[in-house]
């Protein structure tokens, strides 16, 4: 029986888990915590760290000697772990972004200088390790940012001034794993996340959704998505990027400022934008089931259903310990579990949970007294 590699056994990874099982594949699943939720459902688990890229594609190999291995693929964000996958799928000659396309997206300075070379709108924009070139381009308010290997808005910071770079600067080159920061001009303008899925070079859309932030005094951490009406000029500009950065075989977003200059990209990605996912499988598109064919050489069947469902982010106000009143909530989903600790924003891996379902429903649920949660 052929297997499918997932490398990591959180929660996000079980819906895949599942999704091989039922298309008829064993799975082999790998991540260093012993007891994630992956470790029981997996037909095969192996302890094994996922964000160091050597050991994992060698430990791939290995498998690979006694094993049909017919897909490897993550749902972590981990830039080891992505490039992991891709170096594997090119050795075994399997379906998925290749290492070039990969390296481009995970480099906020190569992927400009793709955009701006093949003529893709975006925001101007500046890459440097030294503060007093930064400052050169402080003519307004500036979005800096780390330039690579950041996840989940880490380093990010509007600034207005150069008093107020000196204070962001230093933050956002720390987090970067190239120590350079990446400055963008501020555009003005609502935010778009135009997420699908490439088949043979072709990409589809699957969701277009405006994206909402809790603002620069939170590092425009996600707040949520709501569903966006049709848009072809947003969609085609996004699809462009696409193309620019020779994506094929892969989930992608792209998230999309519409300026009053018309829409400009700001970067891409290999993954569904966060949480994307159950968005989709809410408006009835299983992306599971569909990564796991276009992963294992199968042309998914993709249907044009239309993006309906809201979706919002629970986050503490304060630090201290989660207690879930209303654990069963319909459209309710728990990332933290009854007497975590949390805290409040800092990135969007600080999150409780989120709700999915229309919008007066949404509001409801975050206006309900009394709450889904409180912070002890």
């Amino acid at each position: 029986m052929s297997h499918i590699v997932i490398i990591g056994g959180g929660k996000s990874q079980l819906p895949f888990i599942r999704a091989a099982q039922d298309l008829g594949f064993r799975t082999i699943v790998f991540d260093l915590n012993a007891d994630c939720p992956g470790a029981t459902v997996a037909d095969l688990f192996y302890i094994q760290s996922i964000r160091e890229t050597t050991p994992l594609v060698g430990r791939i190999r290995t498998l690979s000697k006694d094993h049909d291995i017919a897909g490897v693929m993550t749902y972590s964000a981990h830039e080891h772990t992505l490039m992991a996958v891709a170096l594997a799928c090119e050795h075994l000659g399997l379906p998925s972004f290749s290492t070039a396309s990969l390296a481009t997206m995970m480099d906020k300075t190569r992927m400009k200088t793709c955009f701006t070379a093949a003529g893709i709108p975006t925001a101007q924009w500046l890459t440097t390790d030294k503060f007093d070139d930064a400052a050169t381009f402080v003519r307004g308010p500036i979005i800096v940012k780390p330039a690579k290997g950041a996840q989940g808005s880490q380093g990010v910071a509007l600034v207005e001034n150069t008093d107020e770079l000196r204070r962001h600067f230093d933050q956002a080159a720390f987090v970067s794993t190239d120590g350079k920061v990446v400055l963008e001009e501020y555009l003005q303008g609502p935010e778009y996340s135009v997420d699908g899925i490439i088949i043979n070079g072709t990409p589809h859309t699957l969701s277009l959704r405006q994206k909402h932030s809790l603002g620069a005094e939170h590092g425009f951490v996600m707040s949520g998505f709501t569903a966006a009406p049709p848009n072809p000029i947003l969609e085609a500009t996004a699809l462009q990027a696409v193309g620019a950065l020779d994506l094929n075989n892969s989930m992608f977003s792209i998230d999309v400022i519409d300026s009053p200059q018309g829409p400009k990209i700001i970067e891409c990605g290999v993954m569904l934008d966060c949480k994307i996912d159950r968005l989709l499988y809410f408006d009835g598109i299983d992306i599971y089931k569909i990564l796991i064919q276009l992963i294992t050489g199968y042309e998914p069947t993709i249907d044009n259903t239309p993006t309906v469902h809201d979706l919002r982010f629970m986050f503490a106000q304060t630090t201290g310990t989660l207690n879930i009143l209303a654990p069963d909530t319909p459209g309710v989903e728990w990332e933290q579990s009854q007497g975590s600790a949390v805290t409040s924003p800092k990135s969007i891996s600080d999150v409780i949970g989120w709700v999915i379902g229309e919008q007066a429903y949404i509001s409801t649920l975050m206006e309900s007294d009394p709450p889904l949660f409180e912070v002890q």
